[in-house]
């Protein structure tokens, strides 16, 4: 009797969950708070297609021209012996990095839901810092926090922080292609406009595989594979498995001015209820780097997330203008 007593209340559990999941996300007022999770996994996936990428961070090869990747400056005998790469490593690599980045969006979606759409400004500000130090041979540390504070012009209920720390290791992998490969463990804590009241915590494991192509000397195509799995996470309804797959090009074509276009396919399944989703997120931006250590950009995403749950189904479109600064020391 017991064991039917346990096994009822189970069930009732599971459904109990997907009846409260389906019923906030058709609640406006209540959404809005349970959207933040859903705006914080929206921008971590946007900005990653902007944040430098692994090869660059960890690669010991210096870049020593303004094109992209590193390769000799071009001469007049490239026609006969091709574009020259440097192999030579740097000797002087720095470990600790800073970051700060300014942006304002306009959305199409504020609320990400499947009708009934509002359209907002929102500002971003976030401030990083990081280490990279070396281990040995291709071995790398990579350490960082980051706090991030998200504010809306129109609905001041959609406000909302994110806090991130993460520990990992790199490895370069020449032997294999020059592909680089992470792991790591990461930390994600929402709040919505008070530090000291948790809304949300995620703690997740994560492994990457990035493979970098050189098309010529100013341009590339990256390539990544990443796969994130939640170790603990406060609401128990939203603990997942993530399979991503990113593609970025970069175009380096006058100057000190870059494009770039990615695409970005995340799967997420869900461990705790019956919720499986499928995103896809198309983006595009044009960069002016003036200084080594500024960049200002202008970037348009669009989202399209497919979820088993009607409710949950979104379509966003987002443009923006912002400026970074990054440096290392």
């Amino acid at each position: 009797m017991s064991s039917f007593n346990r096994t009822s209340q189970s069930k009732s559990r599971k459904l109990s969950i997907v009846v409260a999941v389906t019923a906030i996300s058709l609640l406006g007022g209540v959404y809005a708070q349970l959207g933040a999770v859903e705006r914080a996994d929206a921008g971590l996936s946007r900005r990653s297609a902007g944040e430098p990428l692994i090869a660059e961070q960890f690669s010991p090869v210096e870049e020593a021209t303004a094109g992209i990747g590193s390769y000799a400056p071009p001469s007049t005998g490239d026609s006969d012996i091709g574009i020259q790469r440097l192999l030579k490593k740097s000797e002087s690599a720095a470990p600790f990095w800073f970051a700060a980045d300014v942006n304002m969006f306009a959305t199409s979606n504020a609320f990400y839901t499947p009708q009934n759409e509002e359209s907002d400004v929102f500002t971003s500000v976030r401030i990083a810092v990081g280490a990279r130090p070396k281990l040995g041979g291709n071995w790398y540390l990579d350490a960082m926090i980051s706090q991030e504070f998200l504010r809306y012009n129109d609905f001041g209920e959609l406000d909302y922080e994110v806090f991130e720390g993460g520990l990992g290791v790199v490895r370069l992998i020449p032997e294999l292609w020059d592909v680089v490969a992470a792991v790591g463990y990461s930390f994600e804590r929402v709040t919505l406009g008070d530090f000291g009241d948790d809304f949300y915590m995620r703690h997740s494991t994560q492994a990457t595989l990035q493979k970098q192509f050189a098309l010529t000397q100013f341009q590339r195509v990256v390539f990544a594979g990443t796969g994130s799995f939640d170790l603990d996470v406060d609401i128990d309804a939203l603990t997942r498995n993530e399979y991503g797959f990113q593609t970025v090009y970069e175009y380096h074509f006058a100057g000190d001015w870059h494009a770039r276009g990615f695409y970005n396919l995340l799967y997420r399944d869900y461990r705790e209820i019956d919720r499986d989703d499928l995103t896809h997120i198309i983006g595009a931006g044009v960069s002016w780097r003036p200084k080594k250590w500024l960049q200002a950009e202008i970037i348009a995403t669009y989202s399209n997330n497919d979820s088993n749950i009607d409710a949950l189904d979104y379509e966003s479109g987002i443009v923006g203008l912002g400026a970074s600064l990054r440096v290392t020391f």
